[in-house]
């Protein structure tokens, strides 16, 4: 995931990447480095929930 990230995020001053994912995707992410910080509402279904994700970039 590192890899694939705009020079300016990796080794600038951003130092984490936060998004919300599609549940069935957290398991790919876990895979490439990122951990859960917490949940966050579905803006387009109803009482889903959508996992929180973040990956350090530096």
């Amino acid at each position: 995931m590192r890899d694939s990230m705009p020079p300016r995020r990796r080794g600038g001053t951003v130092n984490a990447e936060n998004w919300d994912a599609d549940p069935g995707a957290e398991p790919f992410y876990r895979r490439m480095g990122a951990v859960r910080i917490g949940e966050a509402p579905s803006g387009s279904v109803p009482g889903r929930v959508l996992p929180r994700m973040t990956v350090r970039l530096v």
